[in-house]
């Protein structure tokens, strides 16, 4: 499995001070320093580090995948304060999808239902950000991961949430109780939903639909 991945990289070299990874909301990238050294504002990533840039979920799988080859993992996301990595001597580097590379892996399935992929996951969301990592470790031990096709409906107005769902992947929509189901907006990853209804037992305001397919 190993062996596939490192024939589907593809190889790059960056001279020093060269802008090698710009962060955006779209970045989907796993890159292996394979000689030299990169900087992330005032952290070195040295050879042999393993750079994630993407989605929530697939930065949680392919962390989870990029530990099994005991490779550091560092995490660069979109809306750090410094918004590209750059080389900080003349580096050669591999780079592959995050969802190419766990795919290769074949340990998808697996690794959605692992604790480490969830507990990452978790320390995404914004709304978490103030829990402590016990804490944190609390919420991923009874957590589940769930996947819900296009076209879904999480909650209906009038109804009382059994639980919270926290979107990691996906858009949903935000439906009125009226006849025409207007549409009040939109919900893309990362959010938490229905605390208010589910630990207080209030009655959802509105119904909420996968536009796609969301975990």
């Amino acid at each position: 499995r190993v062996y596939r991945v490192g024939c589907a990289m593809q190889a790059s070299s960056h001279t020093q001070g060269a802008v090698v990874l710009e962060l955006r909301p779209w970045s989907n990238v796993l890159l292996l320093v394979r000689s030299g050294s990169l900087r992330h504002g005032r952290n070195i990533i040295p050879q042999g580090s393993m750079v994630v840039s993407g989605r929530p979920l697939d930065v949680a799988l392919c962390s989870v995948a990029a530990e099994l080859t005991g490779q550091p993992v560092v995490h660069a996301t979109w809306g750090s304060e410094v918004p590209c990595i750059v080389a900080e001597e003349d580096s050669e580097l591999l780079a592959i999808s995050l969802q190419e590379f766990v795919l290769l892996l074949g340990a998808s399935e697996e690794l959605l239902t692992d604790p480490r992929a969830i507990r990452r996951l978790l320390r995404d969301v914004p709304d978490l950000t103030a829990l402590s990592d016990d804490k944190l470790e609390q919420l991923a031990a009874c957590a589940a991961v769930r996947s819900f096709e296009a076209g879904e409906k999480l909650c209906s107005t009038g109804e009382v949430a059994e639980r919270v769902h926290v979107l990691v992947d996906g858009q949903m929509q935000v439906q009125g109780s009226d006849v025409n189901l207007t549409i009040i907006g939109e919900i893309a990853s990362v959010e938490v939903l229905g605390v208010r209804s589910a630990i207080l037992g209030e009655p959802c305001a509105a119904s909420i639909v996968t536009l796609t397919r969301c975990v």
